[in-house]
């Protein structure tokens, strides 16, 4: 075993582990090490995920500097407290900070690592099993054979006034027809999942958990304004989904309601909308800009938007306090534009 040097944070650790101990950043097994004043983009990687990048703008233009001993902290110490306070200056000397020479933005080392940790569990709780059983072709023909030879046999008995006999043969005929008539079921909605468009019904007014959950050939839904909340992956998996309407009246987006939907470029989002559920937009990869009608900023988990470097777009006059409310600060672009414009968007 022998000690080397993090790329991160610069502290010495075992070449055996697997991450960082002080800054939590991943190691690889053979670790570069390389000066903090150096800029992190010059750094080769063999893979572009494992180019380090700037949270907010994605750019890997960075650099990396190591707070040293701060004067001013051990002075304001020294005042206040007494010779104990001298060692207030060494306070986060060891933090390494990065810069990002595209947009400005700084974070801690392994700050963005710690997150992704953190949502990595919470994603997990909403996850739904993608099950592919394919026709319930044979599975109506059997079941409906054998409701038909049960109807007939348990006519038979109950005619020759075997009653007994009726009754049990009764049992399964019942059972047959049962998951004839839920295999029929089964299919039509199969069948509806190859479908490219999709109206809901003025009727409706609210979609289920799941309603269409792995629709892969879905392209476009028109949600009409009778409903006020979508469910939990209501459309999550549907991968070709490019164009979507919700209605005014929607007030509540489920937990992963859009979640993989990777063909999705725009979103719009009423000013109905008061709540909006964990990774709602998770994996909209090609999501390149998000209209918002409302004045006041949602509040909503960081992890909804996992992708914050499209346009955000927002009524005139609200752009300060979409910069200044938690997550929406995040969007590297925020533009205000004219509620009669944005409405034209939807």
């Amino acid at each position: 075993m022998a000690l080397i040097n993090c790329s991160e944070c610069g502290k010495q650790i075992s070449d055996k582990a697997s991450s960082c101990p002080s800054c939590g950043n991943p190691m690889a097994k053979s670790s570069i090490t390389y000066p903090t004043s150096r800029p992190i983009s010059t750094v080769s990687t063999n893979s572009e995920e494992n180019l380090l990048h700037c949270p907010r703008c994605k750019s890997t233009q960075l650099s990396s500097n190591k707070k040293g001993f701060s004067g001013s902290k051990a002075l304001a110490g020294a005042v206040l407290t007494g010779g104990i306070g001298l060692l207030a200056g060494t306070i986060g000397s060891g933090d390494v900070v990065i810069t990002c020479l595209n947009c400005g933005h700084k974070y801690k080392a392994g700050e963005l690592n710690i997150k992704v940790k953190k949502i990595i569990p919470e994603r997990e709780a909403y996850r739904k099993p993608v099950i592919d059983v394919g026709s319930y072709g044979i599975v109506i023909f059997v079941f409906l054979i054998f409701s038909i030879i049960g109807i007939i046999i348990s006519y038979k008995l109950f005619s020759n006034e075997w009653i007994f006999l009726g009754i049990i043969f009764s049992i399964p005929t019942i059972f047959c027809f049962k998951m004839t008539i839920d295999g029929i079921i089964r299919e039509n909605k199969r069948i509806n999942r190859n479908q490219t468009s999709l109206t809901i019904p003025q009727s409706t007014t609210s979609i289920k958990n799941g309603a269409f959950y792995d629709y892969k050939s879905l392209s476009s839904v028109i949600i009409p304004n009778s409903v006020t909340s979508i469910g939990h992956s209501a459309f999550e998996g549907c991968r070709k989904l490019t164009n979507i309407t919700i209605g005014n009246s929607v007030s509540s987006i489920g937990n992963r309601a859009f979640s993989g939907c990777g063909s999705l470029t725009s979103i719009t989002i009423p000013n109905s909308v008061t709540s909006i559920g964990d990774f709602a937009f998770e994996g909209c990869t090609r999501l390149t800009s998000i209209y918002v009608y409302a004045t006041t900023p949602i509040v909503l988990s960081s992890n909804v938007f996992v992708y914050n470097t499209c346009i955000l777009y927002v009524p005139t006059g609200s752009e300060n306090a979409y910069k200044s409310a938690p997550v929406w600060e995040d969007f590297y672009n925020i533009v205000e534009i004219e509620p009669k414009v944005l409405a034209t968007q939807a």
